[in-house]
C-alpha cells in the first residue's frame, strides 16, 4: 500500500483562494501605480514618525510624561 500524496493547498491558511493571493500586488506591475504606491507608503511612513516624534520631544523637553498627554490631543485636533 502506497502513501497518498497531496495536492497542493488551494487555499491559504486565511480561506483566500490561491488565485487572489497571486493578484494581490498584481497592480504594482503597472509602473505609474506603483510610483504612487511607493510615494504614498513613504508618506504614510513619515506622517507617523512625526506624530511619535512629537510626544517624545515633549518628554524631552519637559521631563513629564504627562506632557504626552497634551501633546497627542492637540497634535490630532490640528490636523482635522
Amino acid at each position: 500500500m502506497g502513501m497518498a500524496t497531496e495536492a497542493p493547498p488551494t487555499e491559504d491558511r486565511r480561506g483566500a483562494p490561491a488565485e487572489e493571493r497571486r493578484r494581490t500586488f498584481h497592480a504594482l506591475k503597472e509602473r505609474d501605480f506603483a510610483v504612487y504606491f511607493s510615494g504614498d507608503m513613504g508618506f504614510f511612513m513619515a506622517m507617523q514618525m512625526n506624530l511619535i516624534l512629537r510626544g517624545y520631544l515633549a518628554v524631552e523637553l519637559t521631563g513629564q510624561a504627562t506632557a504626552i498627554g497634551i501633546v497627542s490631543p492637540a497634535t490630532a485636533w490640528r490636523c482635522r
